[in-house]
C-alpha cells in the first residue's frame, strides 16, 4: 500500500526528493550555540503545497501526507543523503534533517540525477526510461523475422546487441520512421566474444529523452530487466522483469564461460528470451549497469541453450566492457569495431 501511495504523491508533488535536497541543504541553514539544527519535516510541507483545484475549498492549499512524507524522508535518510537529526520529542513531524550533498561535493551530480529513484524505486525508473528504449526488429534474408531491443547510449546513438542487426537485410525500430534512421551507421564488435553493437543516427531524433546514468553492478543488487521477448501475440510490448545480480563472471572465475566469452559478463537470475537481447540492466537506484546479451553459444546445441534459459538465469555485458566499446567508436579505433556495409541493409517504417 506504501508504494501506491509514492507514486500518487509522485504524480501531486513532483520532484520532492530533489527539491527536498534544495530544502535541507546545510549551507542554508545558521548555525546556533549548539550548533547546525535543520529544519523539518512540516517546514518542508508547507515549502511545497500546492493550491487546491477543487472549488468548495477554494483559497486553500494542500500539502503532501504526512505519513508519506515521512518516508521519503527515511528513505533519503537510509541512502545517506539526509542526516536525521531527532525530533527532541515524540512528533515526527519535528524531526530535524539536514542535507550534507551541496552543490559543488564530490557525488552531488550523481545524486541529484539518480536521488527520485533511489526514493520511489522501479516504478519511476521505468517512466523515466519508457521514450529511451526501443523495439528493434530484424528482418533477415531468409524471410523470418526477430524482435531485439536497443537503447539510448547517448543523443544520436542507440545500444544494441550485436547479433540483433549483424544479418538482417532490413531493420525497424519501434517509434522511428524511415527518415529518422536513414544515413545511419552501425558499428559492430570485431570480437565475437563482445555482443554489442551501436547505431549512430544522422540527426536529433532522440532528443529530450532519458539518457542511461552509468554504474558498476554489485553482487546480489536488485536490477530490471527492460526489453521486447519474443512472447507470442505481445511482441510489441516492452516488459520489466526484476531479478539481481547471481555474480560476476570475470574469465577464470568460472572457466566455462571463460572458454565460451572470454570476456567479463553479468550472470542475471532472470531467464532471458530471445527479444530482451540489446536491453538494458537498471538497479533500483536508477543506474545502467548493463545490457542483456543473447549471444551465441557455439559449444552448445538448441536444447542445451534452453535449459539454461529454463534454469531462469541470463547473461549481460557490464558497463565497464560497453564503456571501453563506446570509446572506441568515438575514437574511431577501428581495431575493436567495424561498420557494417550501408549497402547490406535497409531501414524501414515502424508499423
Amino acid at each position: 500500500m506504501i508504494d501506491r501511495q509514492l507514486q500518487q504523491i509522485r504524480r501531486d508533488f513532483p520532484d520532492l526528493p530533489r527539491r527536498a535536497m534544495e530544502f535541507f541543504d546545510v549551507k542554508k541553514l545558521t548555525p546556533g550555540p549548539q550548533g547546525v539544527l535543520g529544519r523539518t519535516t512540516i517546514d518542508f510541507a508547507q515549502s511545497v503545497q500546492i493550491p487546491n483545484e477543487n472549488p468548495e475549498f477554494s483559497g486553500t492549499n494542500l500539502m503532501p501526507a504526512f505519513h508519506i512524507l515521512n518516508t521519503i524522508l527515511d528513505r533519503m535518510t537510509t541512502v545517506g543523503v539526509l542526516i536525521n537529526q531527532g525530533s527532541g520529542g515524540k512528533i515526527p513531524l519535528n524531526s530535524h534533517y539536514i542535507c550534507l550533498k551541496i552543490p559543488g561535493a564530490q557525488d552531488y551530480d550523481l545524486w541529484n540525477k539518480i536521488i527520485d529513484f533511489a526514493v520511489y524505486g522501479f516504478p519511476a525508473i521505468i517512466d523515466a526510461y519508457d521514450r529511451s528504449i526501443f523495439q528493434l526488429i530484424s528482418h533477415e534474408t531468409d524471410g523470418d523475422q526477430a524482435s531485439g531491443t536497443c537503447f539510448m547510449a547517448s543523443q544520436k546513438s542507440l545500444l544494441t546487441a550485436a547479433h540483433c542487426v549483424k544479418n538482417a537485410s532490413k531493420i525497424e525500430i519501434s517509434g522511428l520512421k524511415k527518415t529518422d534512421l536513414s544515413g545511419s551507421k552501425i558499428f559492430i564488435s570485431r570480437s565475437e566474444n563482445i555482443d554489442c553493437a551501436v547505431i549512430q543516427l544522422p540527426n536529433d531524433a532522440l532528443k529530450n529523452r532519458q539518457m542511461p546514468i552509468w554504474g558498476d553492478a554489485e553482487i546480489l543488487e536488485d536490477v530490471v530487466l527492460l526489453g521486447y521477448p519474443n512472447i507470442p501475440t505481445l511482441l510489441s510490448v516492452r516488459i520489466g522483469e526484476k531479478a539481481n545480480i547471481s555474480t560476476i563472471i570475470r574469465g577464470a572465475v568460472a572457466s566455462e564461460a571463460s572458454d565460451i566469452f572470454r570476456t567479463e559478463l553479468l550472470l542475471i537470475t532472470a531467464p532471458v528470451r530471445g527479444g530482451f537481447s540489446g536491453g538494458p540492466v537498471i538497479t533500483d537506484s536508477g543506474l545502467t549497469v548493463g545490457m542483456i546479451s543473447r549471444q551465441p553459444f557455439p559449444q552448445l546445441d538448441a536444447p542445451e541453450i534452453q535449459r539454461y534459459d529454463a534454469a531462469g538465469f541470463g547473461l549481460a555485458i557490464p558497463r565497464s566492457v560497453l564503456s571501453k566499446f563506446l570509446t572506441a567508436i568515438d575514437e574511431n579505433d577501428k581495431t575493436i569495431f567495424e561498420e557494417l556495409e550501408p549497402r547490406s541493409f535497409d531501414w524501414v517504417d515502424s508499423l
